[in-house]
């Protein structure tokens, strides 16, 4: 019993020596039951915040959005279309009929014979006069103007288509003499043949003297008659001629 009571004692003693050399890094080396397992440090892993961060979030910047500008949009100027220019009509609008006894109303300013090849310009008249062609029995042609009211009133009260006359122009086979009635006007070729113009004024009263709007009406364009007739334009293909009588009037030719 004693025995066994040394043995523990100095096993007892060994330990404790053992132990109080167990912090030496030498021993352990040497001692198999100092072995231990290397300490490892714990590495505190940090439990990530679940916490919404107390910033602010970014917000959409408060832009007002783009608008379309408020720009007056373009308007059609106001314009006038463009309009066709008011021209005078060739013909316009008159108190007489177009066509009175075998006479045609003059409604332009200007007048064109065909079968004389004269054009005469007659802005005065315009409206206001009729003209008259005839053919006579010996072949001679005519053309006559007169004025309107005094020829309808002839016709009208005195059964006569001579009223308000105002000059005539005819082809004939002689030349006139030239006297203060009939006056040469030169010639032209008609045809194949060399013809003469006389040229014929009235030399009494052909208006109504007892109304005064009409011996006004036809002194108005009377005044023009000399005038108008000298106005007159031969064409080119007539080859006029002018005469030499005396008293002669002469034509134009182009």
């Amino acid at each position: 019993m004693k025995k066994a009571i040394a043995t523990l004692a100095v096993v007892l003693t060994v330990a404790a020596a053992a132990t109080a050399l167990s912090g030496c890094g030498m021993l352990r080396r040497f001692l198999p039951f100092g072995k231990q397992e290397p300490t490892t440090t714990a590495t505190t892993t940090a439990v990530p915040t679940t916490q919404k961060p107390t910033e602010k979030p970014t917000e959409k910047p408060t832009q007002k959005p783009t608008e379309k500008p408020t720009q007056k949009p373009t308007e059609k100027p106001t314009q006038k279309p463009t309009e066709k220019p008011t021209e005078k009509p060739t013909e316009s609008a008159s108190e007489y009929p177009l066509t009175y006894e075998g006479c045609r109303l003059v409604t332009t300013p200007s007048y064109t014979d065909d079968v004389l090849g004269i054009t005469f310009s007659v802005p005065a008249w315009q409206n206001k006069v009729y003209a008259k062609t005839d053919f006579a029995q010996n072949g001679e042609y005519t053309l006559q103007f007169f004025e309107a009211s005094n020829l309808m009133r002839g016709v009208e009260k005195y059964q006569t288509a001579s009223m308000g006359f105002l000059f005539s122009v005819s082809i004939t086979d002689t030349e006139a003499d030239g006297d203060h009635v009939l006056y040469a006007a030169g010639s032209i070729l008609s045809g194949s043949e060399r013809k003469y113009l006389t040229y014929f004024k009235p030399t009494d009263v052909r208006f109504d003297t007892e109304s005064e709007t009409l011996t006004e009406n036809y002194q108005s364009v009377y005044q023009y008659q000399r005038e108008y007739f000298e106005s007159g334009v031969v064409r080119s293909a007539m080859q006029y001629q002018p005469s030499d009588k005396p008293n002669a009037i002469t034509l134009q030719s182009n």
